[in-house]
């Protein structure tokens, strides 16, 4: 995940994340940024003072293989508790609790 300064438009900072990052949500409060990992099926929870991985969140569905569960899309609350994951073919969406970051449940869609 690259960090660039919105005023020089200069990379600032480089946070190694898995395999093609799809996207990338900031936690409404500033603190962190989630990052989504489509191939490598994960989500990098980055501190965004610190700039550094403090999480990362892997996802597993009962009859699916790994390699259908990528995540793309990331949706945080507006409270900043609960982080919704859109699992891409897995055709699921993960409700992560955002304080603990244990996947809470998973949502059939699609």
């Amino acid at each position: 995940a690259h960090f660039i300064d919105t005023q020089s438009h200069e990379l600032t900072d480089n946070v190694l994340v898995d395999t093609r990052p799809r996207f990338a949500e900031f936690k409404p409060d500033g603190s962190q940024v989630w990052v989504s990992a489509e191939v490598g099926g994960t989500v990098s929870v980055i501190d965004n003072a610190k700039r550094q991985v403090v999480k990362k969140i892997q996802f597993a569905i009962n009859g699916l293989r790994a390699e259908t569960i990528q995540p793309v899309g990331i949706a945080i609350s507006a409270d900043g508790k609960k982080a919704y994951i859109a699992l891409g073919p897995a055709n699921h969406v993960a409700v992560v609790n955002t304080e603990t970051y244990e996947v809470e449940k998973y949502i059939l869609v699609g």
